[in-house]
């Protein structure tokens, strides 16, 4: 019994869908794959309605090949089955592949680099997608994530040093008076020295993974990077499914960690 990984989206719904299989693969003793010539006449379909009864009927699936389709992408599942996707990773060598815009990642990104203690470490780091999410009106309120940063308590800073803004380059006018905006709001706050990085996606990736406090965007990589961080201690999630544009009846990826609070982005 194999289970086919398909491309489809960035990093991190590379790795959610990862994640999937790899549930599947430890459930049914199956075997992964991410052979892209596989001709998917020969598979059947496993969408997200079919992973969510697979999960909450405990079916036995026949001993047939199957290929993944859908974002897969719910958080409880995979708290519940941590432990043991981490051992399936790194007893592996698979290599997920992406929608290129990273030269980086073109080429497929080995599975076990999303694991590996890597990278600059900040305590406080905010992630914000930008970029794609403004094309389809679908970025965080600017007024929400003020809100957020002014109700946050200060006294969890008082060790830290630095702030960390994480984000892709800022292309736009727009985009880079968001970005002034909240750089602004955050000194003010904590007065402390905010950075700004633009990175690639695997160097973002383990940036936010390092940190002690981290802001999630609306971004599945930034959830990835919550969920298999061994040193955050309090993460905030947007409530996304609160985004007419953004929800999805299907996805539900809201607390990577227990100690996870959610704050509104409309």
């Amino acid at each position: 019994m194999k289970f086919y990984f398909k491309k489809n989206g960035r990093l991190g719904n590379a790795i959610f869908r990862y994640m999937a299989a790899a549930y599947l693969c430890i459930k049914y003793n199956g075997e992964y794959s991410a052979d892209k010539n596989i001709n998917n006449n020969n598979l059947i379909n496993i969408i997200d309605e079919n992973f969510i009864e697979i999960i909450n009927k405990n079916i036995e699936l026949p001993d047939r090949n199957y290929i993944l389709l859908d974002y897969f992408q719910h958080d409880t599942i995979y708290k519940l089955y941590k432990k043991e996707i981490i051992d399936f990773i790194k007893k592996n060598d698979h290599i997920v592949y992406v929608d290129g815009y990273d030269i980086e990642t073109q080429n497929g990104v080995k599975i076990k680099e999303i694991i590996k203690n890597t990278g600059k470490v900040y305590d406080f780091v905010l992630h914000i997608r930008l970029g794609d999410r403004v094309n389809m009106n679908g970025i965080i309120k600017i007024e929400k994530l003020e809100t957020l940063i002014d109700n946050m308590n200060i006294n969890d800073m008082e060790d830290f040093n630095e702030i960390v803004i994480v984000c892709d380059k800022l292309n736009t006018d727009y985009e880079k008076e968001y970005i002034e905006r909240i750089k602004n709001k955050l000194f003010n706050k904590f007065n402390k020295e905010i950075i700004f990085e633009n990175n690639s996606i695997l160097e973002d990736y383990h940036i936010m993974k390092n940190a002690k406090i981290l802001v999630c965007s609306i971004s599945t990589l930034s959830w990835c990077a919550a969920f298999f961080s061994e040193n955050i201690k309090k993460c905030y999630m947007p409530n996304h499914q609160s985004h007419p544009l953004l929800s999805n009846k299907n996805c539900s990826f809201y607390f990577p960690i227990d100690n996870t609070e959610l704050y509104d982005v409309l």
